[in-house]
């Protein structure tokens, strides 16, 4: 006896118009919101406006609180007209794909328009001589000159890869902070010895930016630990102990064979590991490296503190 399922038609039409849907969605949805959006002129009567390039983006549409979106343009700036003077106007932007579908909204920003008669001055010029001035495991000190006619300067540092990496980590922003008429500023709480690249860009009184300068950077690596030494050895094990490494808060232990692979590793907080399962009467290498966080340890160039320890005969 034979069971035979019938589906009907209209099933499958269902089924391919949820199917069109869902990838719909899922492409309106892929365009990440744009980012840096910015007052880049302003006069009495028009603002304009720019954004960092969203990546997959064909065009871009910008909001006008009361106005509107505009219609869909492939530049990375717009500028609106026949503004009032002296009057605040709300603006975001979004990108939009080659298919029309418009993704995530920016942050809004609100910029003033000036008075009639009021000077309009250009935006600061770029930044010059933007430079690394200490770098530590966790932390870059950064200083530029001063750029005539700047009342902020905004900051960004992104993760491009690990130090002992040839190729390149996507970018990933790890801090961002607008820091005030200053010539200098430390950005602390980085992953040690891994590359960044730092943008520092000039703001005059309504938020008006040249392109920011950038430069690249590596911190150090994290010290190693210091006074490795033997706690406890029998025929199967090896207890080890190390004093704790500055700003470390993971540790990790590579182990083999003295001369040989060292193909055991073991991660711990702590500071110090016992090691089971050995062989009786041999002698065994450690490799202990330090870790301020395992979220970007694979991308990390580590040193590490080498210990050797034998097991006992019997």
């Amino acid at each position: 006896m034979h069971l035979i399922l019938r589906i009907k038609p209209y099933f499958w039409l269902v089924l391919s118009i949820t199917i069109l849907l869902s990838i719909s969605l899922a492409q309106a949805q892929s365009l990440a919101s744009p980012t840096n959006l910015r007052a880049r002129d302003v006069s009495h009567d028009s603002i304009t406006v720019g954004w960092k390039t969203v990546r997959g983006a064909a065009s871009y549409e910008v909001w006008l609180k009361g106005a509107g979106w505009t219609a869909a343009s492939k530049k990375r700036k717009h500028t609106f007209q026949g503004l009032q003077p002296n009057r605040i106007y709300t603006i975001r932007v979004r990108a939009v794909d080659d298919q029309g579908n418009a993704g995530a909204n920016s942050k809004r920003i609100k910029v003033s328009t000036k008075n009639i008669g009021q000077t309009i001055q250009s935006p600061p010029t770029q930044v010059d001589n933007l430079r690394a001035t200490q770098t530590t495991h966790k932390s870059v000190s950064l200083a530029w000159d001063a750029v005539p006619g700047a009342v902020d300067y905004a900051i960004t540092v992104n993760l491009i890869g690990g130090a002992g990496y040839d190729r390149n980590y996507p970018p990933y922003q790890v801090a961002a902070a607008n820091v005030g008429n200053v010539a200098s500023y430390t950005f602390n709480s980085l992953e040690a010895s891994l590359r960044y690249t730092v943008g520092v860009a000039a703001l005059d009184s309504v938020g008006s930016a040249i392109v920011a300068s950038e430069i690249t950077v590596t911190t150090k690596k994290l010290p190693v630990p210091q006074n490795v030494r033997l706690v406890s050895a029998n025929a199967t094990s090896i207890r080890i102990a190390w004093d704790a490494a500055p700003d470390a808060q993971e540790y990790r232990i590579f182990y083999g064979a003295a001369g040989g692979k060292k193909d055991g590793v073991e991660w711990t907080s702590n500071t110090s590991l016992t090691v089971t399962n050995l062989r009786a009467g041999a002698a065994y290498e450690f490799m202990i490296g330090s870790l301020r966080s395992s979220q970007f340890d694979y991308l990390q160039h580590m040193s590490y503190a080498k210990f050797t320890a034998s097991t006992s005969a019997s």
